[in-house]
């Protein structure tokens, strides 16, 4: 047999090898494992994919040569040419997916054929114990996944049991991370958990505001993390943090009017937040792949347990040309597959369509509807004051309901009450004894079902 005969794909090769060049985030959709590709250069480049991915390390043009480098292939691969060959290969990485069933279906076809070469080796020697050999050829056809395919349950357990043993050896008040609201804590299920929160709301309610006083919270009780605002400059920001510990508002910082008695605390409190684990960023268009390594280095330098996200288009123009729906959609899997593997707990702010502004929130009330909402591990939506039967409504307090549950703990409230603050941009948490959030959500739920 020739080799133009042995069932191979090149072009699907390169392709799918470009796509995680130009979008790194892509490789956790993708379950190819370095054997499936028959050229060996495109082994090679695979395994140093795989192996940066364990480390914790970036994928990019730099770090895939100096692993390809340090593994000692990088000549065997054409050099860095070939990878600027394979990174202009491919205008776009949806179609990465695509790509890796053509490898895997030429893969599955060559191990079939060297199968059959082995069966037909067996039939012709009659020093083989053929029964034998027809049931290990037999079991070898029916793992056809390779490398990625099932494995038994005990693998599972095994692993389950060091991770409770971990869990054991560190006990907590929740199993998430805590936001610094107790009540808001039960809402998402237990704290915030690895993987992606939404955060939704109509405009004026807080949800930034919100977001950020999250961050401190947990920040304040020693939990590294990171804020990616798109929505407000450094300066902004900054101003914001302040003014929440200080108690002096926004307005006298821009206008010079610090109160005499007041500037000891500043200093003070900027002392206490340049020792804090907190990292910061305002960026304007970055791309995935650019979020995913700064994230990256910041898991592998720093240990960040949460990143928040003001909000989630700050992916600049990252799938321009699709409609808002779809893009939100594609957007909110990105952040999933960033998040897991990273076990990295993330709150997001995003839009609610105007259908959502108004009446008793929805999962489909989120820009990108019901889709957008499918890898999540819960979506909130922070509203104004609905009160119970009965009870007062106060104009500064916020309602935040899950329009989809956590479903991996026991979710013991679907609703709670936050305060705002009109002078300084901070939520408290309400008294819960004037308003239950929960009687006022079946009451609403109620007259909806009506």
């Amino acid at each position: 047999m020739t080799d133009i005969e042995i069932p191979y794909n090149k072009e699907a090769e390169e392709a799918l090898i470009g796509s995680v060049l130009l979008n790194p985030t892509s490789i956790y959709e993708l379950p190819t494992a370095p054997g499936e590709f028959y050229l060996h250069r495109h082994q090679y480049i695979w395994k140093a994919y795989r192996q940066l991915q364990d480390r914790l390390v970036a994928i990019d043009y730099v770090t895939v040569t100096e692993e390809l480098e340090r593994m000692g292939k990088l000549s065997d691969i054409g050099g860095v040419s070939y990878l600027t060959k394979l990174l202009n290969y491919v205008p776009s990485s949806l179609h990465a997916l695509e790509y890796a069933k053509s490898v895997r279906d030429a893969f599955i076809r060559r191990d079939t054929l060297e199968y059959a070469r082995k069966l037909t080796s067996a039939a012709y020697n009659e020093n083989t114990n053929i029964i034998t050999s027809r049931s290990d050829i037999a079991q070898g056809l029916t793992n056809v996944q390779g490398t990625s395919g099932a494995v038994h349950i005990s693998v599972w357990m095994d692993k389950l049991y060091d991770k409770i043993g971990e869990w054991a050896d560190n006990p907590s008040i929740t199993s998430g991370l805590p936001t610094g609201y107790a009540d808001l804590d039960e809402v998402m299920g237990d704290g915030l958990m690895t993987g992606v929160v939404l955060l939704g709301g109509k405009p004026g309610q807080g949800k930034s505001i919100l977001a950020q006083n999250i961050a401190e919270n947990m920040i304040d009780v020693g939990i590294p993390g990171v804020l990616y605002s798109a929505e407000m400059t450094w300066l902004d920001m900054s101003l914001r943090i302040l003014s929440k510990r200080t108690g002096v508002r926004v307005s006298e910082y821009r206008k010079g009017q610090v109160p005499d008695d007041k500037w000891s605390v500043v200093t003070r409190e900027i002392e206490k937040i340049n020792a804090l684990p907190f990292y910061v960023f305002d960026p304007k268009g970055m791309k995935a792949a650019e979020l995913r390594a700064d994230l990256t280095r910041l898991k592998a330098q720093h240990g960040i347990k949460w990143a928040i996200f003001d909000y989630m288009e700050l992916l600049g123009d990252e799938y321009a040309g699709l409609k808002d729906w779809e893009r939100s959609a594609k957007l909110a899997r990105q952040l999933v597959l960033m998040m897991t593997p990273l076990d990295i707990a993330s709150l997001v702010v995003q839009k609610l369509n105007k259908n959502g502004w108004e009446g008793m929130p929805e999962l489909s009330d989120f820009a990108g509807g019901s889709d957008v909402g499918y890898d999540v591990v819960n979506a909130l939506v922070l509203c104004e004051h609905i009160p119970a039967d009965g009870s007062f409504s106060d104009g500064n307090t916020r309602t935040v309901i899950s329009v989809k549950p956590q479903r991996l703990v026991e979710q013991t409230r679907k609703a709670c009450n936050l305060y705002k603050h009109d002078d300084i941009p901070l939520f408290s948490s309400a008294m819960t004894t004037k308003s239950d959030p929960n009687q006022a959500y079946r009451a609403r739920m109620n007259e909806v079902v009506v």
